[in-house]
């Protein structure tokens, strides 16, 4: 006779089965199960019948209607490890006074792989500065065909709202310029980017400063501001 395995419901067989054939199933379906994307009625169901899951188990909950993975830690959404990279800035960058330099964010960059292939990513910047310094971005790379445009406050507007900027590089190191509300209030910019590499690899690094010298202090990367790319070729 047969019956299910507790967790995903797959039949095995039993004592009255030939000899050591149970056992040895049962072993081979323990190792397996954990490999399936598993199916459970919704949160209690799962932490009922899967106490002690393995990192990257996949699994399916019905009442919530969402696949999610397990990180070693906690049941996180499935969208977050189908990315290259996702990383967000856990603290405040370092403030920029005075300065037109463009300075490296140490937490959004990325090592892209030398591969022939296409990555899209996005960058999403919270920061602040004066209106008299406003802001300015580039991206740093070594190789690959990259285009890109940033969707922000234009550097003419003198409040939260007023123009935009849609401007659009291709060039590293090439800076497009953003708008300052006043020393402290936190503003968004909004990057979406390609690279087309063929066989050779690059980091791929956001850089940042005051567009006009200012003696206050921008903050070019509130903690929240974060990086997501994906390889779609």
């Amino acid at each position: 006779m047969t019956t299910l395995t507790p967790n995903q419901g797959i039949v095995q067989q039993q004592g009255t089965d030939p000899a050591n054939l149970p056992g040895a199933q049962a072993a081979w379906l323990g190792g397996e199960e954990n490999r399936l994307v598993q199916r459970y009625t919704n949160e209690a169901d799962r932490t009922a019948r899967n106490a002690a899951p393995n990192e990257g188990e996949l699994s399916h909950l019905a009442a919530e209607d969402r696949y999610e993975g397990f990180n070693a830690v906690n049941w996180i959404s499935a969208f977050t490890r189908s990315n290259f990279q996702l990383v967000r800035r856990a603290t405040d960058a370092a403030n920029i006074n005075n300065s037109t330099a463009l300075v490296s964010d140490g937490t959004l960059v990325t090592t892209l792989p030398a591969v022939t292939g296409i990555f899209k990513w996005r960058d999403v910047i919270y920061y602040s500065s004066s209106q008299a310094g406003d802001y300015k971005i580039a991206y740093l790379f070594t190789a690959g065909t990259v285009i890109w445009g940033v969707i922000g406050l234009a550097a003419a507007a003198t409040a939260t709202t007023g123009d935009g900027q849609f401007a659009v590089q291709t060039v590293s190191d090439t800076t497009s310029a953003l708008g300052g509300a006043a020393v402290g209030t936190r503003l968004m910019a909004v990057v979406e980017g390609e690279i087309s590499l063929v066989g050779v690899g690059t980091s791929l690094t956001l850089r940042y400063a005051q567009q006009t010298a200012d003696p206050t202090n921008t903050v070019p990367a509130y903690a929240g501001s974060y990086r997501q790319i994906w390889r779609m070729s």
